[in-house]
């Protein structure tokens, strides 16, 4: 199992008022990601890496020893966080955006 430690950032205020929340995603001093979701995002983050999707991930909060969630690195990388339309977040399946770069 390969254990993600995440700590909180101060609360950001988006461009319609609304409170959200980062977090830091760490492994072995390395920052992985910054995201509302950092298992989910560090999750993606080291599967691009060849992590292989059966491998168990989990996150605790830095400095806690216990455990806060887990997963494996294919059922994480598939979901993230986004608010309902009454604001409340809610786990939904994780859809790339178009590179409009090009």
């Amino acid at each position: 199992m390969i254990t993600i430690d995440i700590n909180s950032l101060p609360v950001m205020v988006n461009g319609v008022g609304q409170d959200h929340q980062q977090w830091q995603a760490w492994l072995d001093g390395e920052l992985l990601c910054t995201a509302r979701e950092p298992l989910f995002a560090a999750a993606r983050v080291l599967q691009a890496r060849g992590i292989p999707d059966d491998t168990p991930i989990a996150s605790r909060h830095k400095g806690a020893a216990h455990i806060s969630l887990t997963s494996t690195f294919g059922k994480a990388a598939k979901l993230t966080v986004r608010d309902n339309r009454r604001g409340v977040p809610k786990i939904v399946p994780f859809e790339t955006y178009p590179d409009i770069s090009r």
